[in-house]
């Protein structure tokens, strides 16, 4: 009974250490994409900036950075 035990008790173990390494990972990516959003956001700002709306030699370089062609960039 004691060697069953064991394995018992160290399959547990194992199962928790993997939802933790899960939890962690989760995490980490959450952390990432926030991240992402962030920069991805800063890049926009600063192309509306460079290529304000509503003129139209700006259509494309606003179409490539996924701005709205006849008003400012707001998040």
């Amino acid at each position: 009974m004691t060697n069953e035990r064991t394995a018992y008790l160290e399959a547990g173990a194992t199962q928790r250490a993997e939802v933790a390494k899960g939890k962690q990972a989760r995490a980490l990516r959450d952390a990432m994409i926030k991240s992402i959003t962030a920069r991805r956001k800063k890049v926009q700002y600063a192309a509306d900036a460079k290529w304000p709306a509503g003129k139209t030699e700006h259509v494309q370089a606003r179409k490539d950075f996924q701005l709205p062609a006849k008003r400012p960039y707001s998040y």
